[in-house]
Formats: structure tokens, C-alpha cells, sequence
């Protein structure tokens, strides 16, 4: 698993690449990640995400969009860099 942000990550399974969001910790204290959306390539999967995070932010004009879009696409870079490490 991909941990993306605190809030996402991206996983896969034999079937299909997964983004998935933080639900919390669980009585033993581990993280539980739930699958949220699926796709079929790892591409879809990081598109998706990117429009996840670039949706779910806080803006109020095309600017902010713009950089919401951008700070979404860079956490992604990030992300995916770390897992080439």
C-alpha cells in the first residue's frame, strides 16, 4: 500500500488498484484503510485520486481550483517518487 497523505492511499489486489481512505485506529491499534474506489490500472487509480483530493478541497474560484489541482498532483508525485525509492 501507497500511503498517499494521512488521508489516502493507493493499493492493489490480483483484480484491480484501489484508492483507499483513512478510517481510523481499530482496539488493537492498527490503521484500517477502506477501499473506497476501484480501477483497473494503476493510472485510473492515481487520475481518480487526483480528482478526489482536487474535489474534496476548499475553493472559490478558478485559481483555487487551479491550486488545489496542482498541490493534489504534487502529493501524488511525492508519493509515487518515495515508492520508486
Amino acid at each position: 500500500m501507497i500511503k498517499v497523505n494521512k488521508k489516502y492511499a493507493i493499493d492493489s489486489d490480483s483484480n484491480a488498484w484501489m484508492v483507499k481512505k483513512f478510517t481510523g485506529v481499530d482496539k488493537d491499534g492498527q490503521e484500517v484503510w477502506v477501499a473506497v474506489y476501484f480501477y483497473p490500472t494503476l493510472s485510473g487509480a492515481v487520475k481518480g485520486l487526483t480528482d478526489l483530493m482536487t474535489r474534496t478541497s476548499a475553493y472559490n474560484s478558478v485559481t483555487e481550483l487551479s491550486d488545489a489541482y496542482t498541490r493534489a498532483v504534487d502529493v501524488l508525485t511525492d508519493a509515487l517518487g518515495e515508492m520508486g525509492k
